[in-house]
């Protein structure tokens, strides 16, 4: 018995060892196998570097390690990354592994990066398992084959970021520098839970508009969990949001009907300061730094049961008293800073909601402000209650808000406003049951900053409010030289507000002279901003600093009618421009511009929107009469870029520009993504010492080509990725032809063929002696050659616009090589005329003698169709006079009785038999003779050809 002992403690040792050492001994390939085994049962790719198993590191336990967890979608979410995890830690328990169960007890990510995107049409990016694996009943197993179980007893999260995007709901939410620990026995049926998170950097927005920006986060909570019943009943709870902490008590229920929420919530502090840390630094400067007097509570409670088509009910109050704000380092102090408010809903749909703002009042000494808003059924018919009465100095918020001490800003703001209704009244065309009436003033506004190049002045603007639309009375601008006046209504602006609809609007802008360099070389902001990511990737962009594009609206249609005496634009300098511009759905249309610019006149129609922060989208199509070149050259930067001859080039020219481009930050093209066509005209185009023609002339040695007079060009190109492509155009110069084509690319490089015949005449003595003694040691060879009056030279044009090379065509010759080449090229013509008119000659006689040939077969045929015919007719005639012999002798020897007509109908048998066999002999013989004549013919017709052949390959 001993001995037995002694050998199953042996064995127990071995075994424990296997246990351990086994996984490492097949590490690789467990790790493979899992990866298969993972990615059978989802719709994304799963990878990881590496499995590590440990017994030291958590002994008495068993950890498992997954290093570099990743989960990348498929199909139409390629490439959008769901999880990265570098670290993935779970620990077992190494005895409960012996008995053969696989129970989880700690869950830890090291620095997990998950992204959550839903799209418009309802689709998940983490909606990745298998359709067959989803719903599918399962089969019954054996008690105890299923031994996977998590009981865990902590759970934690080192450094994590978070990303959730909802394009159906548009809601965005990141979160940054997620750390989290959870304390509990969820295994057990009852457990307390402890919870600590943090969040560094927390971001919300819903729609268009940002509710949380950049607030830190802090939640400890300890809740008695009821696991079995799923009832949770909230200890000791704190939230707080960057200084405001607000405490929670109640519980939360998990019941077949839904949740059942029974939860208050309070600020403890009554502090105003705590507040105000919600504020954004972008517009609450210094929060530190902020000297505050004053109270405020918030409370609230949410109870009921909370289901996919049903809310609880819910409470929220905030009052604030005695507010007052001051920084330190400014004399004044806003004052009297008061607000009553409350949202409440009774429960069920969230159309029941009531936003009620009795009160919101401040000063900023002279200057008070008094709002009231009450809203009720948002969803079905926003009942509204709405007054705003203001009175502000500008020049007087230096004292109370830090503005740079280089910036100045003055001129009056007043407002008074009175909404009351419901939106159906205006919607139904029922102004009398909505009340809309004051106005929003603002007078004599000036406002400079080393932003801007030139101060802003507003002279006058005034908003007059009605039931059926606000009414621009006036808008006077004034910045440096440029005036801008605007005046028009804002249709549906209720609807927009309240049930964002769209808002459409009329406008009327003129303006003497309009500089848009001074509005648009204002520096952009460095605040920093985070773009939602776009539904392409699903991917958040990153803090971004850079220059931005201007973006249209989203949910406006606006109709603007301009009118511009006077127009600039960069190195744009228009005159008497009229036309439409539209902005609808995030564009914004051009439509019909006319305008008088460099010498002539230019329609303009096209679209504009910004793709991206960064980067827009443009679509132009330019119609150009009679514009001035070297103008034009100043003014049109793809002139600049495309098209430098047009510096050394006088005249005017007209044509059509049709393109598509992307747009940078300052508005300028991103010449890689142009695209499109057109065509320029030009007549009496003078070109004057253009480095090409000039390094052309010298080669050739022909002056005149440095300087051109073209009586009449006409290009028709396309831009290919950014590529401008010239198609072959001609060219006439006095006497001189030309032909050219190629490209100009948009970093300067290009690469031309043109093909140039100049007079001999204008060659020179030298060129013309070297051609006539060519042509006649041509000739003393029996020859009668003579060359042309204009020499032909290939040019192939390369290098950059700036540094351009000029050689002549393959072989890269001198002019007198050239001259050489020609003559060559002239007799070998000749020689090549000579030949094609001999193939011609013996083509001809070939193709005479297979006409002669078939016409010949042609006769024999019908001399034979003849002879079977006539051999068919006689056959017919036999048998038509052996019938009437026939019946002639049955006729008689019917009237010899039975015996004398037998006899006849044999011997009428035996007359058509005879004519039977005389007719079908003479159809034999005429076939003979027929076939006798055609093929006579046949071998008269291919002895016909053979000679002509033969004479023919003779020539």
């Amino acid at each position: 018995m001993k001995t037995f002992f002694k050998i199953l403690a042996i064995l127990l040792v071995i075994l424990a060892l296997a246990v351990v050492i086994l996984p490492y001994v097949f590490k690789d390939k467990i790790t493979s196998l899992a990866k298969q085994e993972i990615n059978k049962q989802v719709v994304a790719q799963v990878d990881f570097t590496e499995l590590n198993f440990s017994l030291i590191r958590s002994f008495p336990n068993f950890r498992l390690s997954i290093e570099n967890l990743s989960v990348v979608g498929k199909n139409e979410f390629q490439g959008d990354t769901l999880a990265f995890i570098p670290g993935t830690h779970l620990i077992f328990n190494i005895i409960d592994i012996f008995r053969g169960n696989y129970i989880i007890s700690k869950i830890s990510l090291i620095e997990p990066r998950i992204s959550i995107w839903t799209k418009s049409d309802g689709k998940a990016n983490y909606d990745i398992m298998m359709p067959d694996s989803i719903g599918t009943v399962p089969q019954e197993v054996p008690d105890g084959s299923n031994n996977f179980s998590i009981h865990l007893k902590k759970f934690s999260i080192v450094d994590g970021q978070f990303t959730y995007l909802d394009d159906e709901s548009k809601i965005y939410m990141t979160m940054k520098e997620i750390n989290h620990t959870l304390h509990g026995d969820l295994g057990a049926s009852r457990t307390t839970i402890f919870t600590q998170t943090s969040c560094a950097d927390l971001m919300l927005q819903y729609e268009e508009s940002t509710y949380l920006n950049h607030v830190s986060l802090r939640y400890e909570s300890s809740l008695d969990a009821d696991l079995d019943n799923g009832i949770y009943t909230f200890g000791k709870n704190e939230l707080t949001i960057n200084k405001l902490k607000l405490n929670f008590e109640g519980s939360v229920s998990m019941m077949k009907e839904g949740i059942n929420l029974v939860l208050t919530y309070n600020a403890p502090s009554t502090a105003f300061k705590e507040l105000l840390s919600l504020v954004p630094a972008t517009y609450l400067k210094d929060y530190e730094g902020l000297e505050t007097t004053g109270m405020f509570s918030l409370n609230g409670d949410i109870k009921g049961i909370y289901t996919d088509e049903s809310y609880p009910s819910f409470t929220l109050n905030l009052a604030v008293q005695n507010g007052t704000v001051k920084y330190p380092d400014l004399p004044g102090k806003i004052t009297n800073i008061g607000i009553k408010s409350s949202v409440t809903s009774p429960g069920g749909v969230l159309d029941h909601v009531m936003i009620d703002v009795q009160n919101m009042h401040l000063e900023m000494g002279n200057n008070p402000l008094d709002m009231k808003i009450k809203l009720s059924t948002p969803i079905s018919d926003p009942e509204i209650d709405f007054t705003l009465k203001a009175q502000m100095d500008l020049a007087t918020v230096k004292d109370y808000y830090p503005i740079n001490n280089t910036d100045l800003l003055k001129g009056t703001i007043v407002a008074d406003i009175a909404l009351k209704g419901k939106l159906s009244a205006i919607e139904n065309e029922q102004y009398e049951q909505f009340l809309a009436m004051g106005s929003l003033v603002l007078q004599n506004m000036e406002y400079s900053s080393p932003s801007f190049k030139n101060p802003v002045v507003i002279s006058q603007a005034q908003l007059n409010f009605s039931p059926q639309y606000i009414d621009l009375v006036t808008f006077r601008l004034i910045t440096g030289k440029s005036d801008l006046q605007a005046s028009g209504k804002l249709e549906n602006y209720l609807a927009y507000y309240l049930k964002d609809e769209t808002l459409t609007g009329t406008l009327t802008v003129k303006s003497n002279f309009f500089n848009l360099d001074d509005v648009m070389d204002a520096t952009t902001s460095e605040d920093e901003i985070t773009t939602a990511p776009t539904q392409e990737t699903g991917t958040p962009t990153s803090a971004d600093t850079s220059a931005r594009v201007p973006e249209i609206p989203g949910n406006i249609h606006f109709a603007i009618n301009s009118t511009f005496n006077h127009l600039k634009y960069d190195s744009l300098d228009m005159s008497q421009m009229t036309g439409k511009v539209l902005i609808s759905d995030r564009k914004l249309w051009l439509e019909d511009l006319n305008m008088l610019i460099s010498g002539g006149s230019m329609n303009v129609s096209g679209d504009y929107a910004a793709s991206t922060p960064r980067t827009a989208q443009t679509s132009l199509l330019l119609k150009l009469n009679s514009l001035d070149i070297p103008t034009a050259f100043k003014q049109f930067a793809l002139l600049r870029t495309y098209l430098p001859l047009a510096e050394k080039a006088t005249g005017k020219f007209s044509g059509s520009v049709d393109f598509t481009t992307s747009l940078d930050a300052g508005l300028m093209p991103v010449y890689e993504t142009l695209n499109g066509k057109g065509w320029l005209s030009a007549n009496n185009l003078k070109v004057t010492g253009m480095n090409t023609l000039v390094k052309a002339a010298e080669l050739l040695h022909y002056e005149e080509l440095a300087n051109l007079t073209l009586e009449k060009v006409l290009v028709e190109f396309k831009f290919v990725d950014g590529k401008l492509v010239v198609d072959p155009f001609d060219m006439k110069y006095e006497g001189v032809k030309g032909t050219l084509q190629g490209w100009t690319a948009f970093d300067g490089k290009i690469g031309y063929n043109m093909l140039v015949e100049i007079p001999r005449k204008k060659l020179g003595s030298d060129a013309n002696q070297l051609l006539d003694n060519l042509v006649g040691e041509a000739n003393k060879l029996g020859a009668s050659f003579s060359i042309g009056d204009n020499i032909p030279f290939a040019l192939v044009i390369g290098g950059t616009l700036e540094n351009p090379t000029v050689s002549l065509g393959p072989g890269n010759g001198s002019a007198k090589e050239t001259v050489k080449e020609t003559v060559k090229e002239v007799i070998n013509q000749e020689i090549d005329k000579q030949k094609e008119n001999l193939k011609v000659e013996a083509q001809k006689l070939i193709e005479d003698a297979d006409k002669q040939a078939a016409a010949l077969i042609a006769e024999a045929e019908k001399q034979a169709a003849a002879l079977r015919q006539q051999a068919e007719e006689a056959k017919t005639r036999l048998m038509d006079e052996a019938k009437k012999q026939g019946d002639k002798l049955i006729a008689e020897g019917k009237k010899n009785g039975m015996l004398g007509e037998m006899a006849a109908k044999k011997a009428s048998a035996t007359v058509m038999s005879e004519a039977e066999k005389q007719g079908q002999n003479g159809i034999q013989e005429a076939n003979k003779q027929a076939d006798a004549i055609v093929n006579t013919a046949k071998a008269s017709a291919a002895k016909i050809k053979a000679d002509a052949r033969k004479k023919a390959d003779e020539m």
